[in-house]
């Protein structure tokens, strides 16, 4: 299933299954959220400067540093 809808004056693409692709990209920064409390829904995730953030619940955050190697 693939559904859009709006958000806040942006639109937003849903999909229901299973997404196989070669490679994903960002194509800007976003916004961290405040705390690890933050309202979110799980699958939710957000890369940031130094950190990927992903929702692994209602309203709870998980932050993973980046660094170089």
């Amino acid at each position: 299933m693939i559904g859009t809808r709006t958000d806040n004056g942006v639109d937003k693409v849903q999909v229901g299954g299973s997404v196989t692709a070669t490679q994903f990209k960002v194509s800007a920064l976003q916004t961290p959220p405040a705390s690890s409390s933050e309202p979110c829904v799980a699958g939710e995730i957000r890369v940031a400067q130094d950190s990927i953030y992903v929702c692994v619940g209602t309203d709870t955050w998980l932050r993973a540093p980046l660094t170089t190697f």
